[in-house]
């Protein structure tokens, strides 16, 4: 296949791309790729050796002397081993490994659509369960393999990131126990979640090798992806250099690749015998289900395959939570449900599942980033500083909360407010629970003349490039992510089901059925004669064959965009010279042009969309203490703003490798 095919500039621009995501290279390297990213000749020059490479295939293998390990630590606190490759090494094998990923993310999904045939014939293609097929086949299935077509449109860091799709389940679960609640809210709803304990170092070679040899894979290519698992190296110069012999090299797509190989026999095992799918993220595991028996025959195969592969789970990070009615009078806060299935609570980033179907913060996995954090706040050595390392906190426990997952509802906004209130209690509880009067104390004691009366709040808050210092306001940050403004109105479940009890009403009470009925609300006895269909019938074709119920089910599961504040003309004015435009929107258009453009499923798209809202809200909180204060919003002139610096410290990352007192 990539034998005769021609590695071109967009190859390599595609390349470098997806290795800057990722964290394989420190800031000096990352910035001489993005140098040859823009430099035309040299990308021909690395296309031309990458043709090379692939024509004498046969003769590529990892240098002699080995590849050194450094270990990373991340906010969460795990530590990963990455290996200092040369730019060369790592963008031929990022090339290979996404053309192999779009190969098999192709013929997986062909297989996907066989397996689905039958369920898709017992139900109509404007239903809830047609819906939730398509999705399962375009989002989860082999979902974090790169998608070719999204790759050339220059796509790759947005549908396909493991992130993104984080988010999107997040939502999914949500509607998903909505749904059950509403329609049968008798029965209980299970979820369950599982992860794989070390998975990218218990992967056995020889599996994988087995496992493309069963897919047709030529020798030439089974050769070479041996050599790439049979990688020799060292951590500490001097260090003899060892092969390795199970588990695959950290942060590439080949890797990826056949991670993702490896746990689709999983995902195909259970399906094909429960018909239950795996919402799987890498290593990550979710299920859900009314019928307890199919989740935990589900399980019970999940661990079948996992010791047949020589993995295993860890056993903390499983676990399964009973939903019960939303009619259940004083439920417990977690009802874990019995083995077989996992002993542990269902989380999901810093949230876990309750009984009630509601995800809410946990204070004891919170715990632990907060004494870190503290311990980083009290041994930074400037202000800027103390608000990268707070700013950086703010967003890991947003994101953590399901921020970007969708906008909030009211019940989840308020239940953040709460936890950020229990951390700034935590953190500041001797400087009276805010990180304001922390700041104020640390800029009166470097900066005693130049601060000798109060500082205004809305200089904290204002940004860095603005001449503020650009802490992040927590309760603007939730004002973008609140699903609606106070007057919009929205179809939910219950809702609908109310509608359509009522109309079912209507239509029974008319006299002697002389009025129109679809044909499929009536069945037909034995002896021929019409009847018609219970309300209890109906409820059961909610899913397979109503297509107003699967018009909600889309709209709730769809990424809004953040809402934005009420613009007076004044305000709009503010906004679009903190925005730095020219041009005022006549005001009569003020209703359509306050909305963005139509919501994109990218959580990079997601992320712009709440930094513009939440300055909207900045705007529109401190605009008038700015201008009492300094006279204008732009107080300070642009000529006299260090850019370059800004752009430094706003883009600098905190180094998590390095150890707290």
């Amino acid at each position: 296949m990539l034998l005769t095919q021609i590695v071109s500039s967009d190859d390599i621009v595609r390349a470098i791309q997806y290795l800057l995501i990722g964290d394989s290279f420190d800031e000096q390297r990352r910035a001489i790729l993005k140098k040859l990213e823009t430099d035309t000749v040299a990308l021909q020059d690395v296309a031309s050796s990458l043709n090379l490479l692939i024509s004498d295939l046969v003769q590529w293998n990892w240098p002699v002397e080995g590849v050194r390990g450094v270990f990373h630590r991340n906010l969460a606190g795990k530590y990963r081993c990455f290996h200092e490759e040369d730019y060369l090494t790592a963008i031929f094998l990022q090339h290979i490994g996404a053309k192999w990923s779009y190969h098999f993310k192709r013929e997986l999904r062909s297989l996907f659509d066989v397996l689905i045939e039958d369920a898709k014939a017992n139900c109509s293609s404007t239903s809830i369960q047609n819906e939730r097929l398509d999705m399962q086949r375009a989002e989860y299935w082999m979902g974090t393999l790169p998608d070719e077509e999204d790759d050339v449109n220059n796509n790759a860091s947005d549908k396909n990131s493991g992130v993104g799709l984080k988010e999107k389940l997040l939502n999914l679960m949500n509607v998903e126990i909505d749904l059950h609640q509403t329609l049968h809210p008798l029965m209980p709803f299970t979820v369950v979640c599982a992860d794989l304990e070390d998975f990218g170092l218990l992967i056995s070679h020889e599996i994988v090798h087995k496992f493309l040899q069963l897919c047709g894979v030529p020798q030439v290519w089974l050769d070479f992806f041996d050599r790439f698992l049979k990688q020799p190296v060292y951590h500490k110069p001097h260090e003899p250099v060892r092969q390795r012999q199970r588990g695959v090299p950290i942060a590439h797509s080949l890797s990826y690749l056949f991670s993702e190989l490896i746990l689709f026999g999983m995902d195909l095992y259970v399906y094909q015998n429960t018909g239950i799918f795996n919402y799987r993220l890498h290593d990550d595991f979710w299920f859900f289900d009314s019928q307890s028996s199919k989740l935990q025959q589900a399980w019970a195969l999940m661990n079948e395959y996992a010791n047949i592969t020589g993995l295993k789970f860890n056993k903390e990070k499983c676990g399964s939570v009973q939903v019960l009615s939303s009619n259940t009078t004083n439920p417990p806060n977690v009802s874990v449900v019995d083995s077989p299935l996992p002993q542990n609570y269902v989380k999901w980033g810093l949230l876990s599942l309750q009984t009630n179907g509601h995800f809410t913060p946990d204070p004891r996995a919170i715990t632990p980033f907060l004494d870190e954090m503290k311990e980083r706040l009290s041994s930074v050595a400037t202000i800027l500083e103390w608000i990268n390392v707070y700013n950086k906190y703010v967003a890991f426990f947003m994101s953590n909360f399901g921020k970007y997952a969708n906008p909030l509802e009211t019940s989840h906004v308020e239940e953040i407010v709460k936890i950020f209130q229990y951390i700034h209690e935590y953190l500041f509880l001797e400087n009276n629970n805010n990180a304001l009067t922390v700041l104020t104390n640390l800029i009166k004691q470097q900066f005693p003349e130049c601060f000798p009366g109060e500082i205004i709040e809305a200089w904290f808050y204002w940004p860095l490039s603005k001449g503020g210092l650009g802490i992040k306001n927590v309760c603007l940050d939730l004002c973008s992510a609140f699903s609606r403004s106070p007057d919009e109105t929205r179809t939910t479940f219950t809702i609908l089901l109310a509608k359509d009890q009522e109309m079912y009403n209507d239509s029974d009470d008319d006299d002697d059925g002389d009025h129109d009925h679809d044909g499929d609300d009536d069945k037909e006895d034995d002896d021929g004669t019409e009847t018609s269909m219970t309300f209890e019938s109906y409820i059961v074709e909610c899913e397979t064959d109503l297509a107003h119920w699967k018009d909600v089910y889309t709209e709730l599961l769809e990424i809004k965009t953040p809402t934005l504040p009420v613009l007076t003309k004044v305000l709009q004015e503010h906004i679009l010279s903190f925005q730095g435009q020219t041009t005022l929107l006549p005001v009569q258009d003020q209703q359509y042009e306050n909305k963005y453009p139509p919501p994109l499923l990218s959580w990079q798209q997601r992320e712009k969309e709440l930094t513009e809202a939440y300055n909207e809200w900045l705007v529109c909180q401190y605009c008038k203490q700015i201008e009492s204060t300094f006279g204008q919003l732009d107080f300070i002139a642009s000529d006299n703003v260090p850019v370059g610096l800004i752009s430094m410290i706003e883009k600098a990352k905190i180094n998590w490798n390095k150890r707290t007192k």
